[in-house]
């Protein structure tokens, strides 16, 4: 039996159609596919380098520990100390990393067995420690009760402070002004009347 022409040409139309399909379905299944295995590569790639990464040695430093509590006002003793080596990345700010730096010394508050020690431990405070002090934030005329606003927090080097200084104005505030204070001299015990 003859097929008649537009039947043969939608066969042929049909057949083509399906092949394009197919061939479309296999390019993405082989895109797929590569996708997949370079993403996979990428990935093992990365957590090896991250391995690798981790496998390297730390820095690390000396930082010092009380091997036995020190009461406050205590002087501190090499015997009290021991140095041991922990990664930087561990260490707070500011610790005692030589034990020079603080035998000798009195403990300014108590010192817990197993803590690292602060040079905010240490009494006198190293020179080149930064402290917050009480200021003036204007000037203070001598008799004028000092108001909450006549006061700042700064910080100084602990070289700079006088002997009997501040660190809140929670002891300032409501008191007396002992003598004339100009604006920013940090305030001490001898600023205030009792």
């Amino acid at each position: 039996m003859p097929v008649s022409p537009e039947i043969f040409m939608t066969q042929i139309i049909e057949n083509r159609t399906r092949q394009i399909a197919a061939l479309l379905i296999l390019l993405l299944a082989f895109t797929g596919s590569v996708i997949f295995i370079w993403t996979s590569y990428r990935t093992q790639s990365e957590l090896g380098f991250l391995e690798a990464k981790y496998l390297v040695a730390e820095e690390s430093g000396s930082a010092i520990y009380a091997i036995k509590e020190i009461k406050q006002g205590d002087f501190i003793a090499a015997t009290s100390l021991e140095t041991r080596v922990i990664p930087v990345n561990k260490m707070p700010d500011h610790i005692v990393t030589r034990m020079e730096e603080a035998v000798g010394r009195k403990a300014r508050f108590a010192i817990s067995s197993n803590d690292i020690l602060s040079l905010y431990d240490l009494d006198p405070y190293p020179p080149y420690l930064p402290v917050y002090v009480v200021e003036a934030a204007r000037d203070i005329p001598k008799g004028m009760v000092i108001s909450k606003d006549a006061v700042v927090i700064n910080q100084h080097f602990a070289k700079d402070l006088p002997k009997l200084w501040y660190e809140k104005p929670d002891k300032i505030v409501g008191q007396s002004a002992a003598q004339d204070i100009s604006k920013d001299q940090i305030l001490s015990k001898e600023d205030i009347f009792p």
